[in-house]
C-alpha cells in the first residue's frame, strides 16, 4: 500500500486578535493557489484582487478536505500573509495591520477632524486595551457627529480608571484629535462637565453608558468635536 506524505509547517496565525467572523468556503477550484497541494493561510479568496471576499484562516490540504474557513470580518496581521494584499482588495469589514489611519469625516458643527489611533499601540498605557478590542473595523464618525459601528463589551480596562473598578468594564470609544494642540481641555457628558481644565491630550477614550450618551470636547474653551452614539451598536 502506498501512502502520500504531505508536509505542513507550524500553523500560521493571521489574526491580530481573537475577534473575527469566518464563513465556510469550498477551495476545490483554487488549486492554482496551492503549493504541494496546500493553499496557505492568509491567501486572498478567491483572488488577490477586487473580487476578494475574505482571507483564508488556516491551511487547506486539498486532497484531504477542500473546505476552508474564510475570514470576512476582523483584524489581519499583514506580516503573516503569503503575499501583500493587492491595492484593488477592498474587503469592507477587514482591516490589515499595521496600517495608516486616515482622517474620519468631519463634524459639521465643529469642522474639526478626528482620527482613530494605531491599533498596535496600547491605549492609556499599562492595564490598557487595543483599539481592536474596543471597536469594530468599520466604526466611523458621521458628519453630524454620530458614531456608527460596533462597540465591544470590554472588561478589565484598569488603565481607564485605576481607582474605580466599576468603570473598568463597559463600552469604550477611542479617538485622537488631529487639530493643533491646545493647553487645557474640558469634557462634557450629556451637557454637563465631566472633566474641566485638564491638561491637553490628543488621545481620548470615552466610556459609553448607552446609546443616548453624548460627549463634547472643548480645547481652551472652544468646542472641537461633538459625539453621539444613537447609531452605534453596543455589543454585549
Amino acid at each position: 500500500m502506498k501512502f502520500k506524505k504531505t508536509d505542513i509547517g507550524q500553523p500560521v496565525n493571521i489574526l491580530a486578535n481573537d475577534h473575527y467572523v469566518a464563513i465556510n468556503y469550498d477551495c476545490s477550484e483554487l488549486s492554482a493557489k496551492a503549493k504541494d497541494g496546500v493553499i496557505p493561510a492568509g491567501t486572498m479568496i478567491p483572488a488577490n484582487d477586487a473580487t476578494a471576499i475574505g482571507v483564508l484562516l488556516n491551511d487547506v490540504v486539498l486532497e484531504e478536505d477542500p473546505n476552508g474557513a474564510v475570514v470576512v470580518h476582523g483584524f489581519i496581521d499583514k506580516s503573516k500573509l503569503p503575499e501583500e494584499p493587492n491595492e484593488a482588495v477592498d474587503i469592507k469589514q477587514i482591516v490589515f495591520l499595521p496600517f495608516d489611519i486616515g482622517a474620519l469625516p468631519k463634524s459639521k458643527e465643529t469642522d474639526k477632524a478626528a482620527v482613530m489611533p494605531q491599533d498596535n499601540e496600547p491605549i492609556k498605557g499599562e492595564g490598557s486595551k487595543k483599539v481592536s478590542e474596543m471597536i469594530s473595523p468599520d466604526t466611523k464618525i458621521l458628519e453630524d457627529g454620530s458614531v456608527e459601528g460596533t462597540l465591544y463589551k470590554v472588561d478589565g480596562f484598569k488603565a481607564f480608571n485605576t481607582s474605580n473598578v466599576a468603570e473598568q468594564s463597559g463600552h469604550f470609544f477611542p479617538f485622537t484629535l488631529s487639530e493643533e494642540p491646545g493647553s487645557k481641555m474640558t469634557f462634557k457628558k450629556n451637557g454637563s462637565e465631566s472633566k474641566k481644565d485638564i491638561d491637553y491630550d490628543k488621545d481620548i477614550v470615552f466610556r459609553i453608558d448607552d446609546n443616548q450618551t453624548k460627549f463634547e470636547v472643548l480645547v481652551d474653551g472652544n468646542s472641537v468635536i461633538k459625539l453621539n452614539f444613537e447609531k452605534a451598536t453596543l455589543q454585549e
